[in-house]
């Protein structure tokens, strides 16, 4: 029997926590970003950049397992254990040996490393969601240091919302483990915003609510439910001010 693409039990928690509409717009974006990522991938070819291999294998297994896509995630988790950290070691293995060791996917995989690839590049998409992430070299589990970092984050996709002309209905919290466990938390806000307080204030009830003293590897916050920003009449915030007075504040 194969084994199916996409875990069910990952998949159905993940609805659970963050909703059905959220989730869908999750997997459309992925579904959207994986060719580029792949591309990413791709791209090292025009230089031995081990390291940005490194850095994509890594995107694409954490995006993967973030909603079950398991076997994606394997692929890339074994990659990386199996030291393949260049497009030119790939395309020093042959067809054969890497569809033996990684499945139809390493079969593809041996297609895209020799520039077979006949799907029509699309750079411009909608955008869905905006978001910021960071990884640490050690695992961490102390509450009041991810706060700040998730503060920094908090001021970084802001930045990047206002910069975008968006605001967002929806912050969504990411956290990893070391053994890329994925915990996906979101909030819906009673009106969009792209301020870093309004974003903060709803992912930090949400961090401690999945922290009860848990390590994780990393750390990312997002808004999704875009608009143009400006659409909607400010509307009174978690502050007990309005986001107007916030917006000049920031």
């Amino acid at each position: 029997m194969t084994e199916p693409t996409i875990d069910a039990t990952t998949f159905a928690e993940l609805q659970d926590a963050a909703g059905s509409d959220f989730v869908a717009e999750l997997v459309d974006t992925f579904l959207e970003e994986a060719p580029v990522m792949l591309a990413g991938l791709r791209s090292a070819h025009a230089g031995p950049d081990a390291d940005a291999f490194r850095r994509a294998a890594h995107s694409l297994k954490s995006n993967a397992h973030t909603f079950g896509a398991t076997r994606l995630a394997a692929m890339a988790r074994k990659l990386h254990q199996d030291g393949i950290t260049t497009i030119g070691q790939l395309q020093t293995m042959d067809a054969a040996t890497l569809g033996k060791r990684y499945g139809e996917m390493g079969l593809r995989l041996a297609r895209l490393s020799q520039g077979d690839d006949k799907r029509a590049v699309k750079p411009e998409r909608e955008t869905k969601s905006v978001s910021a992430e960071t990884t640490f070299n050690t695992d961490m589990r102390d509450v009041k240091w991810l706060e700040d970092v998730l503060w920094e984050l908090c001021e970084k996709v802001s930045a990047r919302m206002k910069a975008s002309g968006f605001e967002g209905r929806t912050v969504t919290l990411k956290l990893k483990s070391a053994d890329f466990k994925s915990i996906t938390r979101a909030a819906t806000l009673d009106a969009p915003t792209n301020l870093a307080r309004l974003a903060f204030a709803a992912s930090k009830p949400l961090l401690h609510n999945a922290a009860q003293g848990k390590a994780y590897r990393l750390i990312g916050v997002g808004f999704s439910g875009l608009s143009a920003a400006g659409g909607n009449a400010p509307a009174a915030d978690l502050f007990g001010d309005a986001n107007a007075r916030i917006a000049r504040q920031e």
